[in-house]
């Protein structure tokens, strides 16, 4: 069984979030990702007023998806109080997504500037994201990472003539007993190295059906090829999507318009 929702992301700038329950209950829909817009939206009180619109319509939130720049890159940062700022925003975040009985925070997590990755060590960054895991698993919700991201790099300009690339890739994820997540991913590079790269990514997520799930060993097929082949029409969706936000962050020049790793 096939569990479809929708992600108040899609109406970005178009709808407000509060608005967003009534519409989906007049569409009929189920399941949704919240995406936080602002600040304004992580306060308790309007997380109430959202709650309590969400449950008059029947939906169930999957995931809860802030604005990863406004704070994200930061929880990540050396600096301890730059860390610790960005801790008390991830903390109200994390209990709106509590107040929403939300399954997920969606987590886009530290950036890359021009190309270049700072602090990125492994090392590093792996014990920040258990404690980030703990964080969540406090309130009720799994930190699940999105990897959507926008680099932009900018090597030294060559008179050289440059050939534009794409490259598709379906990655299909087992998340035990729960389900499949489906990543649809293109990407967008010169050769040799040329002005910028644009990698942009869609996810799905297949529940599965409690009654039949155990009638089949998922470990044992090839979940990428099998979801090509049985659901080509959300295949298409993703492809379309990634040509229209791709086309979004490149102007006419193909110039990228935005300088850093976002939504």
């Amino acid at each position: 069984m096939v569990t479809t929702g929708i992600s108040t992301a899609s109406f970005f700038d178009t709808l407000m979030l509060e608005d967003a329950p009534a519409l989906f209950r007049q569409w009929g829909v189920k399941n949704a990702e919240y995406y936080l817009n602002s600040w304004c939206e992580y306060d308790p009180a309007f997380v109430d007023r959202l709650a309590k619109e969400t449950e008059d319509a029947g939906i169930r939130v999957v995931g809860v998806h802030p604005m990863s720049l406004q704070y994200e890159p930061l929880l990540f940062t050396p600096h301890p109080r730059q860390r610790s700022d960005a801790m008390k925003a991830y903390e109200l975040v994390l209990r709106a997504g509590e107040r929403l009985h939300a399954d997920h925070y969606v987590m886009h997590g530290p950036v890359v500037l021009n190309g270049v990755a700072k602090n990125l060590q492994l090392t590093r960054l792996a014990p920040i994201f258990d404690t980030l895991s703990d964080m969540a698993e406090d309130h009720g919700l799994h930190l699940t990472l999105e990897n959507v991201s926008f680099e932009t790099q900018r090597p030294a300009v060559t008179s050289g003539q440059l050939r534009l690339t794409a490259k598709d890739t379906i990655v299909a994820q087992l998340l035990g007993s729960a389900g499949v997540k489906a990543t649809f991913n293109r990407t967008l590079s010169f050769e040799p190295d040329g002005p910028f790269t644009v990698s942009v990514s869609f996810s799905v997520m297949l529940v599965f059906n409690p009654g039949t799930r155990g009638e089949i060993d998922w470990k044992t097929i090839d979940l990428a090829e099998e979801f090509k082949k049985n659901c080509p029409q959300l295949v298409q969706t993703m492809m379309t999507k990634s040509a229209l936000l791709i086309a979004e962050i490149t102007n006419a020049n193909g110039t990228p318009i935005l300088p850093m790793a976002g939504r």
